[in-house]
């Protein structure tokens, strides 16, 4: 992935609208969003084909899957719809968590089930005056809590393979956070990676622990290793506005690059294996 550069050729499908969240399902399918649409799809990542297509309404952005089948939704909100996290679970969207969100952004779980998202305060991806927070819901007590409250404009979300690091998009600094994790907490946070050019949005950890982030106005994907050294870049052509990236595909060897402009999902073979996520345990009920 040194200096690569993705082609036109590389396109997956195209007329998503501004595609956010791309997500490699239990069932190996693709899931991503068309945020401008109120729409959640699932695609055939073979082909690009629509399979099913979801009305979430609002603005959907980040997408992560629960052992049960279920895709929880980090809802930005909108005219008709609040700020929520939803939850879509045999063909039918339903409200997952509320709270006194502002914009829910990205999702993802931890291995003991915990669910984790940002919401940033604000539209402006450039404020640096307000910072947004981290938030964790715990599906088992009904536990709802801000976990971080330092970051400006909070984005996507990773955890390390361990779990003793959890990373975040700082995208109004163009900076990636790192925040040490203790007994399931972060306990102290600091810069990990500043983009070269434009400002993180979704980011992945592959399995050598290296990081990916989606560079909105950068127009490519930058790979920094475990130091927070940039170890590599993969260019789309230029004001693409690339916002996010998922492993996927056999052995999780693809990797899946959403963009806003053409409402595109970018397929490129990866040279390296993606991180697997952690998902809920398959004995925890979220049905009621």
């Amino acid at each position: 992935m040194i200096n690569e550069k993705i082609g036109e050729d590389a396109c997956l499908i195209k007329g998503l609208g501004f595609t956010e969240g791309p997500l490699w399902t239990q069932q190996a399918t693709l899931m991503a969003v068309g945020l401008s649409r109120g729409l959640v799809y699932e695609l055939d990542p073979d082909n690009g084909q629509i399979l099913e297509s979801y009305n979430a309404g609002g603005r959907p952005n980040g997408l992560a899957q629960a052992a049960d089948g279920s895709i929880w939704i980090a809802q930005a909100g909108g005219a008709e719809t609040k700020p929520s996290v939803q939850r879509l679970y045999e063909g039918t969207i339903q409200t997952g968590v509320t709270g006194p969100f502002d914009a829910p952004n990205d999702l993802v779980f931890d291995s003991s089930g915990r669910l984790w998202f940002t919401d940033p305060k604000g539209e402006a991806i450039s404020d640096e005056s307000v910072a947004g927070r981290v938030w964790c819901f715990d599906p088992v007590t009904g536990e709802l809590a801000v976990k971080i409250d330092s970051v400006f404009y909070p984005n996507g979300l990773a955890f390390s393979e361990d779990e003793k690091q959890l990373y975040v998009a700082e995208t109004s600094t163009g900076h990636i956070l790192v925040f040490d994790m203790q007994g399931g907490e972060p306990i102290c946070g600091r810069k990990f990676a500043k983009l070269p050019k434009g400002v993180p949005d979704g980011i992945a950890l592959d399995s050598r622990g290296r990081v990916y982030a989606a560079s909105v106005f950068g127009d490519a994907i930058y790979r920094f290793d475990s130091n927070g050294e940039l170890a590599g870049i993969m260019t789309v052509p230029d004001g693409h506005v690339v916002t996010n990236l998922c492993f996927g595909g056999d052995g999780l060897s693809r990797i899946f690059i959403s963009v806003a402009k053409g409402g595109a999902i970018y397929s490129v073979v990866s040279d390296t294996q993606g991180l697997s996520l952690p998902t809920l345990s398959p004995d925890i009920d979220l049905s009621t």
